[in-house]
């Protein structure tokens, strides 16, 4: 029987859950057995995945608790059934870790994969603890994968103790690596042309009942301190009193998160939530980029945002925030500022608005960028490759 793959993931929603549900379907597709853990909600968001891959609900928690040693004990009993335990963000990969520590050689042959979502963010003692779960997996894994370069880098430094050992001892040295994100929108879903974009889009606002006449800046994000959203409300502002005073424009801002009702009375108390409407999560999250005039990531920090993948994959002007992986993403398909500059984020939006020529030059640069981005061909080489041939 071919070897079987277990991925273990925390707390996730949005893009990351996308991720790990297309590398479970892919998988699964190639005749790998899958085994997926993790907790019910997260089983719940990955959507689609085959009803053949078993799932077992376990609590990875966003912060340190006492069930986490229930979590590691079922992790090192069940390490053994697995070529491959595939761990996603930096608690599981942690808890994972903790559950390899101890394990007979010979069964530590089991391969062990983390790929790293997101860089710790926060106060302090949130951050110190974050990149403390980092130093863990770049100390226990067999291949690491981090979603932006800066990630890379930093997991290279913290895994440079590893590597100095394997050149002394002659041993195999851990893979660090940059993920490959998988574009979620089939190539050949991409618009063919500038003129086949506007026309999906006119025609998405002909059925939705959308005016053709309203200017429509779109933002698809977790509602999270990471996504820098404060500076949709700033920008917006700025945007109210200048560029766009007189002008009938929405600011829509897509998804759901711990931060949405403070964001709805920032827009309430700055005077612009008749401008700035918070739609909460959607399933036609794509449909509403499409039809949107410009669209815009705010992010502090980011690694390969999904969201971003299917704005250019609709052919969307974007404007975003020059951070983490982003424009490893976009290429010169985005007009890029930097973060927490919601002045500057104001003044991009307003010159692609005011340009016809600017918006047709970005619309057809996301076209074209769209069409080259990796997809589940290029994910399963490389789980190939951190999966030592395995698959």
């Amino acid at each position: 029987m071919t070897p079987a793959v277990l991925i273990v993931v925390g707390r996730a929603s949005g893009g990351v859950a996308q991720q790990v549900g297309m590398q479970v379907r892919a998988l699964h597709e190639r005749g790998i057995p899958v085994e997926v853990w993790g907790p019910h909600s997260t089983l719940d968001s990955l959507g689609g995945i085959p009803s053949q891959v078993q799932t077992q609900v376990v609590d990875v928690g966003e912060r340190p608790a006492l069930r986490d040693v229930a979590t590691v004990r079922r992790l090192r009993r069940a390490w053994s059934r697995f070529a491959v335990v595939h761990a996603h963000g930096a608690r599981a990969g942690a808890l994972a870790a903790l559950a390899s520590v101890g394990i007979n050689p010979a069964v530590r042959r089991t391969r062990f994969v983390v790929t790293l979502h997101n860089r710790p963010i926060g106060s302090r003692p949130v951050r110190f603890v974050g990149w403390l779960l980092v130093w863990l997996v770049a100390q226990r894994g067999d291949a690491v994968l981090a979603v932006s370069p800066d990630l890379v880098r930093r997991v290279k430094v913290l895994a440079a103790g590893r590597y100095a050992f394997s050149l002394v001892a002659r041993r195999h040295r851990p893979l660090v690596d940059l993920a490959i994100v998988a574009a979620p929108i089939p190539v050949d879903e991409v618009p063919a042309s500038l003129e086949e974009a506007r026309r999906r889009a006119t025609a998405t606002r002909y059925v939705l009942e959308w005016p053709q006449d309203e200017f429509i800046v779109a933002t698809v994000a977790r509602l999270a301190p990471q996504k820098g959203l404060d500076s949709v409300i700033s920008a917006a502002i700025e945007l109210a009193q200048g560029a766009f005073s007189g002008r009938r424009w929405r600011w829509l801002v897509i998804g759901d998160g711990p931060l949405r009702a403070q964001l709805e009375a920032a827009a309430r108390d700055s005077g612009v939530a008749a401008n700035v409407e918070f739609l909460g999560r959607r399933s036609d999250a794509v449909t509403l980029m499409r039809l949107a005039d410009i669209v815009v990531s705010p992010a502090l920090w980011e690694g390969q945002s999904v969201a971003i993948m299917e704005a250019l994959g609709v052919g969307a002007a974007l404007v975003a925030t020059d951070v983490g992986g982003t424009r490893g993403v976009t290429g010169r398909a985005a007009r890029l500022v930097a973060p927490a500059r919601p002045d500057a984020l104001a003044d991009q939006i307003a010159a692609v608005a005011s340009s016809t020529m600017l918006t047709d030059q970005l619309r057809t640069a996301a076209i074209r960028r769209a069409r080259t981005l990796p997809r589940v061909p290029q994910l399963l080489d490389q789980l190939r490759r951190a999966y030592d041939s395995t698959i």
